[in-house]
Order: structure tokens, then sequence, then C-alpha cells
């Protein structure tokens, strides 16, 4: 399949929009099912350590409107603050106050929490390295544990969901896919993308601004070939004469002609023009119409007739088609006293001109 320029851009932005859209679904819902899971990691450690030291516990919260959270447990009360823009829900509430409980009681193992992590990720059918870090509030840094050189990180993909309690205890998970989830976490896979797909853009206007430019240079080329019809010489009609003997028998009968008549031959074995001592190969669909036009010479023959003549209905053509096969027909005329007149939104109609009585044998 032969495509023009204009139909391989079109195809190259479709594509590219296409796997845009895919990568950018693929990786939506991988990194939904990966924040799930450390979501889950976490609620079920967090059960897990308030199971090793068998506690019982009351919490308490101030209203939902308020910017500070109450807790009490076990005869404490610890106030924290939490983020006005964030709603919580019950057992949301539940959690961050078994957190908070905990972080003094049996903090984190990030160790087990980070095979716990991987653990559930491979029950999901994710094979991806991990990495959890712990804010430490007494030193005021993070521990990594799953990878030691935080350099390498930025391969990681940052888990938007965390225990983020202020002063108190931060708690952040990383996940490494393959090369696949990489390719689709990245942003420069989205950035390469979108430079193809604006440079199409760009190719597309510039293309489609040449062919209205040329479309144009033809319209005004169609323009001057109308121009004869204006001209001071009288054109007549063709006296037409189709035979079915060889054209090689009648050149020599047709030599005797009166100086101001000529004689056009067509062969259409070999698609060519002979007159006088010129011979003109002509294109076929050229032939056809320079044929089809000397059938109908007593008239104009219409767009439409014509198109329908010179290609089958399963054939993608319009108008600027016909206008192409006219402008070279007119080149290849342009030595013989014949012009191709027309009538804007009508058709086209062949003349003889000069006063010169023309017989096509």
């Amino acid at each position: 399949m032969n495509l023009s320029l204009s139909g391989r851009l079109y195809f190259i932005i479709v594509v590219t929009i296409i796997t845009i859209g895919i990568g950018y679904w693929y990786s939506y819902n991988l990194r939904s099912k990966v924040n799930e899971t450390w979501r889950q990691t976490l609620w079920d450690d967090c059960t897990n350590r308030m199971r090793e030291i068998n506690v019982k516990k009351k919490q308490i919260f101030s209203s939902d409107t308020s910017p500070n959270i109450k807790i009490e447990t076990e005869g404490q009360t610890l106030h924290l603050k939490k983020d006005a823009g964030k709603f919580l829900t019950a057992k949301e509430k539940d959690f961050l106050a078994d957190q908070v409980y905990l972080s003094l009681e049996n903090p984190v193992k990030i160790e087990k929490l980070d095979s716990l992590f991987r653990l559930k990720l491979k029950e999901n059918g994710f094979t991806f390295k991990t990495a959890v870090s712990l804010y430490n509030n007494e030193t005021e840094k993070k521990i990594f544990y799953g990878q030691e050189d935080v350099k390498v990180l930025h391969d990681y993909l940052k888990l938007t969901y965390k225990v983020d309690i202020r002063d108190v205890i931060l708690l952040e998970g990383y996940a490494k896919g393959g090369w696949l989830e990489n390719l689709f976490w990245g942003s420069g896979f989205y950035l390469l993308l979108s430079l193809i797909l604006f440079g199409s853009l760009v190719l597309l206007v510039m293309e489609k601004r040449k062919l209205k430019s040329l479309n144009q240079l033809l319209l005004e080329k169609e323009q001057f070939h109308e121009i004869p019809q204006t001209l001071s010489y009288e054109s007549v009609p063709l006296d037409i004469e189709l035979i079915t003997g060889p054209v090689e028998e009648h050149i020599q009968s047709e030599l005797n002609l009166q100086p101001k008549a000529a004689v056009i031959f067509l062969d259409e074995e070999k698609l060519t023009l002979v007159y006088a001592d010129k011979k003109i190969s002509l294109a076929p669909k050229v032939f056809g119409l320079f044929y089809q036009l000397a059938q109908g010479k007593d008239y104009f023959q219409s767009y439409n007739f014509l198109l329908q003549n010179l290609w089958s209905d399963e054939d993608n053509v319009d108008k600027k088609h016909l206008e192409q096969i006219v402008i070279r027909l007119r080149k290849n005329l342009k030595d013989i006293p014949l012009s191709i007149d027309s009538i804007r939104g009508s058709g086209y109609q062949i003349k003889g001109v000069n006063h010169i009585k023309i017989n096509i044998k």
C-alpha cells in the first residue's frame, strides 16, 4: 500500500496517540495495583504488630473539621496535627491511631515490612524489587531497607500511599519492575512520543500548505489555458471519421489535403498521435481523454461523464485527477492546431483553431 506523505503523517500521529493512550492506561492501572498492595502491606503490618504486644486500646478522635486529632489509649492522650484538607474515614482514623501508639510501644521493623511487601506483590503476580524508608524523628534522617544505594532509587516507583504523621513517623515504599514497567513509568518515554507527535503535526501542517500552494498554481494554470476562448481566432467543430483499418494505410492517402486542412491519426495499440511529421506518445489516461473528447466533438462533456468513462467505480478519483490529465493533454497538443476548451463548473470540449478542418482517422 503506497501512502502519500500526508497519509504517512496521519498514520504516525494516530499510532503515536494510541501508544501514549495505551501507555498511560497500562501505567495507571499498574500504579494503582502496586499502591493498593503497599497499602494492604502497611495495614497488615500494623495488625501484626498490635497482635505481637497483645494490647487493648481505645481511640477518641476530635471532629473532622478540626485540624488536630486527639488519641486516647491506655491512659495516654496524644495530640497531633492532620492535613485539614484530607478527609479520614473511621478505619483510617483507627489505623492512624494504631501507628502512633505502635511508634512508642512496638516500632516498625522495616526489614519485615519490606519482606511482607515483596510477598504480597508476588501473590498478585508481580516479581518487583522493593525498598522501604523510615523517617527517624530523633536523628531527623531516613533509614532505607532493600536498597542501600539511595542514588539508584530514582529508578524505582515511589508509591503515593504512605504513613505520614508529622514529627512521629513517616513510612514510604518503592517498587521497581521490569523493562516494560520502567518504560511506561518513566517520563522519557512519553517525552519522546510527544516530540514525535509534535514533529508529525508540524510536518503535516507544512505539507497541507504545500498542497494548497500547488492547487493554487494548478488553478492559475487552468485559468491560463482558458484564455484562448477569448482570442480573435474562430474555433470550429471537429469533423471526425473513425476507421478500423491500419493507420499506415491512410497516411499517404491524406497527404494531398488542402493547405489549411490537417489530419490527425490515432494509433490505439501504440497509444500515439500522428500529425504531419510529428509522432506523439500519450499516456493511457491522456490518450483515453483525447479519444473521448474527439467522440463528443460537438458539445461539452461534463466532469462526471468523463470521470465515469475514464475510470471505473472502484477507482478513488475526483475532479482534481481529471484536471491533471487535461493539463498533460494540453501540453502534448501544444504544437497541434487543437485546443481543449473548458467552462468552469461544466466540462471540456476539443476544438480545431484557425479555420483548420480536422479529420481524425
